[in-house]
């Protein structure tokens, strides 16, 4: 899986995206069921879809954090940040748990 890092002015990591071609909004969502001290606060049917692209609230160790698409006209990946984005302990955790998650076919997810 390939994970593309969206920095701030100063380098940090803020959110990432990841390539949804082998990964569907339930399975971005299972990945999340399986950080530990994760829960999900909200999840969208796979059939429905909002304004913002949201489909997945979660927080882990009181951070929030959302999975969405990034933008209308690009469908092809999957935004994960926390809710400011911003650099955190807790999303270091969350990067590695979609990092290091076997895709479709056996495929690695490392990045």
């Amino acid at each position: 899986m390939e994970i593309y890092d969206l920095t701030d002015a100063s380098g940090q990591i803020v959110a990432f995206e990841i390539n949804n071609a082998w990964m569907s909004r339930r399975g971005a969502c299972e990945v999340v069921r399986a950080i530990p001290r994760a829960s999900i606060l909200k999840e969208t049917a796979s059939y429905q879809i909002n304004r913002e692209g949201l489909f997945c609230e979660f927080e882990l160790d009181g951070q929030r954090f959302q999975i969405r698409w990034p933008r209308r006209d690009n469908w092809g990946r999957y935004w994960i940040g926390s809710v400011p984005p911003r650099a955190c302990n807790q999303l270091a955790v969350v990067r590695a748990a979609f990092s290091h998650h076997k895709l479709l076919f056996g495929l690695d997810g490392g990045a």
